[in-house]
């Protein structure tokens, strides 16, 4: 049987125009003898849903995860929001405003029956600024960038398409951010959607 080490990003914590170093992951991957993956339907069927442990948990919702400990698709609606890993390399959370009737503690996800997918629609993506810092001594520039992003609300129980929210804008920046988190090789930070436009498609969705 051959081994196949696959290293995953290192990530970065940028303050202040200076980056500390995470970490970095690595995952391995089991082949057959003769160079085939080994698969089988429990493993496969395993892989499609998942017992959220943290809020975060639901983040695999968004790629058609079902999470088996969540609350039926119902209203009233209790969201986790996410934001799009192809944009920004890792899908990150997005907060919502706690005064919402959707919101979900993040200390207690257990009410959570829906989640809230945000993707850049790319077309609309425009650079703002670039923003210069140190990665221990080689400099770094990273491309704050505005976007408008498609909500997509998923039923958290099954991992499946439930609607479309309808889309928002990134909230305003005119100046680069003291404190983020980028994935190593990405170079551009997507601005988060804007709490207020985000607030309003959710109420609706809610509402429905």
């Amino acid at each position: 049987m051959t081994t196949t080490l696959l290293a995953l990003p290192t990530r970065f914590l940028r303050t202040a125009g200076a980056f500390a170093a995470i970490g970095a992951v690595a995952a391995l991957t089991a082949c057959g003898s003769d160079g085939e993956s080994t698969t089988d339907s429990a493993s496969e069927t395993a892989a499609a849903e998942t017992t959220a442990n943290s809020f975060l948990d639901y983040a695999a919702v968004c790629d058609g995860t079902a999470i088996t400990n969540a609350k039926d698709f119902a209203k009233p609606y209790r969201f986790q929001l996410f934001g799009d890993p192809e944009a920004t390399g890792d899908r990150k959370n997005i907060v919502g405003l706690p005064t919402s009737s959707w919101y979900v503690s993040p200390t207690d996800p257990s009410p959570t029956n829906a989640v809230a997918c945000f993707s850049s629609v790319a077309s609309s993506e425009k650079k703002l600024m670039s923003c210069p810092f140190d990665v221990n001594g080689k400099k770094v520039t990273i491309d704050l960038i505005s976007t408008e992003f498609k909500v997509t609300i998923r039923n958290a129980r099954t991992g499946e398409v439930a609607g479309d929210a309808g889309t928002v804008k990134s909230k305003a920046a005119d100046s680069c951010p003291v404190i983020t988190t980028v994935v190593g090789g990405v170079t551009r930070e997507i601005l988060e959607p804007d709490p207020i436009e985000l607030t309003r498609v959710l109420d609706s969705f809610a509402a429905r």
